[in-house]
């Protein structure tokens, strides 16, 4: 079972014992089952735009502040029948690249259990 040690390869940010809050940087938009994330202040096309597929804009959907990595891990390989290390794989480049646009934003433990962030 994953620890809350920093996971993934690399110099990965993502821990999957903390919760990640959306910042408000990206709008999404919903065209059928894919999820748009275009920055916020313009709402259009741009170079920071990012295209979910379903299984991404699932996740998108459940960022909110209060829901472990871990925990969405475990609810993606129930929701979706996928192997246990692919859902954690797939989690975590989802999670560096939001991070890395200012999509999301660590919660401290603290602030997840109240719901205060």
């Amino acid at each position: 079972m994953p620890s809350s040690r920093t996971e993934g390869r690399g110099s990965s940010r993502v821990r999957l014992a903390q919760a990640l809050r959306r910042t408000g940087a990206l709008a999404a938009s919903r065209p059928g089952e894919e999820c748009i994330l275009t920055p916020a202040a313009d709402r259009g096309p741009a170079p920071g735009s990012l295209a979910l597929n379903r299984t991404g804009a699932w996740i998108w959907e459940r960022l909110d502040g209060r829901t472990s990595g871990l925990e969405l891990v475990e609810a993606l390989v129930a929701e979706f029948d996928v192997e246990h290390e692919r859902a954690r794989r797939d989690y975590i480049a989802l999670a560096e690249r939001l991070l890395e646009l200012g999509a999301v934003a660590p919660v401290a433990p603290a602030d997840a259990a109240s719901g205060e962030y």
